[in-house]
């Protein structure tokens, strides 16, 4: 997905920026920038926790039962 965030951004964002500049000046640049943040976020926070969750399955499957209810043991 990373990827296609990259790609995304090399034919979309710099025209975009130049557009809503001449349409709206700054604050046309401020709603894209703003834009590009928010589409970055939804990449790495899924990615995020996709990752964590894969890690904690993954260490849960290399346990072995040893019989101990103890967790700490």
């Amino acid at each position: 997905m990373r990827i296609g965030l990259g790609l995304f951004a090399a034919v979309y964002f710099s025209s975009a920026i130049i557009s809503d500049s001449r349409l709206y000046g700054t604050i046309g640049v401020v709603f894209t920038l703003l834009t590009w943040f928010i589409a970055i976020g939804a990449v790495i926070v899924p990615g995020a926790v996709a990752g964590a969750t894969w890690d904690q399955r993954k260490s849960r499957s290399g346990r072995t039962n040893t019989g101990s209810s103890d967790p700490g043991e």
